[in-house]
């Protein structure tokens, strides 16, 4: 993982961009819609043989080490999107879960990763390691259904 932790701060960053400047479901889309090709184009399923669940909760842990430390500015949502981001390069599905629950009389959200594939079995990545009991999900957001509503809107 050290190896790449340039990589991933220069993901996170164009990702935090991106999200600072629209709202998060058309940040989503324009994130997706520009990795689409490339996913479609090669394999680097290859990869997944050396990436586990350990590895995306790494990645998540180096985005907030990162934010803690002032270097960046992190959230759930820009360190789950890198998390799917790879996932969905590597070939393994994934959704962006957004939860919501009641907290100290305020509605407090949270994002995290479902890793879907077979080798996983629903495995949860979450940034911060936040406690997810109590959270409702509100809104599940796949690379692939986005891609596929977006070009059946055209």
């Amino acid at each position: 993982m050290k190896s790449n932790n340039a990589y991933i701060f220069l993901i996170h960053s164009l990702v935090r961009a991106i999200l600072l400047e629209k709202p998060i479901k058309d940040a989503y889309l324009s994130i997706f819609k520009s990795i689409y090709p490339c996913t479609v184009r090669w394999n680097f399923s290859d990869a997944t043989k050396h990436i586990d669940q350990s590895y995306f909760q790494e990645i998540c842990d180096f985005i907030y080490q990162a934010d803690s430390s002032e270097i960046t500015s992190a959230s759930c949502y820009s360190a789950s999107i890198v998390v799917q981001l790879l996932a969905s390069l590597h070939g393994i599905p994934s959704d962006m879960v957004i939860g919501i629950k009641k907290q100290d009389e305020k509605i407090v959200g949270h994002a995290w990763i479902e890793l879907c594939s077979n080798k996983f079995k629903t495995k949860i990545i979450n940034p911060g390691h936040v406690d997810l009991s109590g959270y409702s999900p509100l809104q599940r957001m796949n690379p692939d259904t986005a891609i596929s509503e977006w070009a059946t809107s055209i």
